[in-house]
């Protein structure tokens, strides 16, 4: 952002680098832009972040296949 803002009509890209926690869950941040005179404009933008346990995840689906397989062996018996 320039230091002395911008004038009406002006456009600039804004970014941020987000780093997911480590903690599974869901995760929500919301921002405003701000005035230098501090009142807060535009439209509020977020972001929802979900964690998932990435061990119990792999393991249920490594569980369900093994369960279709021994299924599907069951079956052609």
């Amino acid at each position: 952002m320039p230091e002395h803002g911008l004038a009406p009509d002006d456009e600039v890209e804004v970014s941020v680098d987000l780093v997911a926690p480590e903690r599974p869950g869901r995760y929500v941040s919301h921002w405003r832009l701000v005035a230098p005179a501090g009142p807060k404009f535009g439209h509020r933008v977020w972001v929802l972040i979900q964690v998932l346990l990435k061990q119990i995840f792999a393991t249920s689906v490594t569980f369900i296949a093994l369960l279709l397989v021994f299924w599907f062996a069951w079956e052609q018996k």
